[in-house]
Formats: C-alpha cells, sequence, structure tokens
C-alpha cells in the first residue's frame, strides 16, 4: 500500500507502522 506525501504527513504514526511491518515481511524472507 503506497502512501502520498500528503497521507504521510496526515497519518505519519500510520505510515510508520506500515514501513515496520514491509521490514519485518523482508526479514522473513532473509
Amino acid at each position: 500500500m503506497v502512501f502520498d506525501e500528503e497521507t504521510q504527513k496526515s497519518w505519519p504514526a500510520l505510515t510508520i507502522f506500515v514501513k515496520n511491518k514491509q521490514v519485518k515481511l523482508l526479514e522473513l524472507r532473509y
């Protein structure tokens, strides 16, 4: 799920949560 800059400014906590989730998924792959 990709967020534009305006959405990131409005929902910083949500974008951080999503980014952390993506990092965990990448760690599981390796």
